[in-house]
């Protein structure tokens, strides 16, 4: 789990921010921006996924990011993974898992 503090430029609204991570995310495979919902570690527990949100605070002109992984899925091993898909032509997340193993 990572969180991420930035500042923003004083003109930068939620939407565009929301907008950004939209459109940066929206054809990688295995990143889901969840929006201002932050993510939880157990929704990528034994997943190849990140899981993205980003919260602003317009007092203050913070932006929170929180981005959680399943290191021993999205580490070596499902990058391994993603990486022969790519060299052989197969669905990026093709046998990757997808399925979280906690309630």
């Amino acid at each position: 789990m990572s969180t991420i503090y930035a500042r923003v430029w004083p003109d930068v609204t939620a939407a565009a921010i929301d907008e950004a991570f939209t459109s940066t995310f929206a054809d990688v495979a295995g990143v889901r921006y969840t929006g201002d919902r932050l993510p939880n570690l157990k929704e990528v527990v034994g997943t190849d996924y990140c899981d993205v949100g980003a919260v602003f605070n317009p007092t203050t002109g913070m932006v929170m990011v929180v981005s959680v992984i399943d290191n021993l899925i999205k580490g070596a091993g499902g990058q391994a993974i993603q990486n022969m898909n790519q060299m052989f032509g197969f669905p990026e997340m093709a046998g990757e898992p997808v399925n979280v193993i906690l309630p």
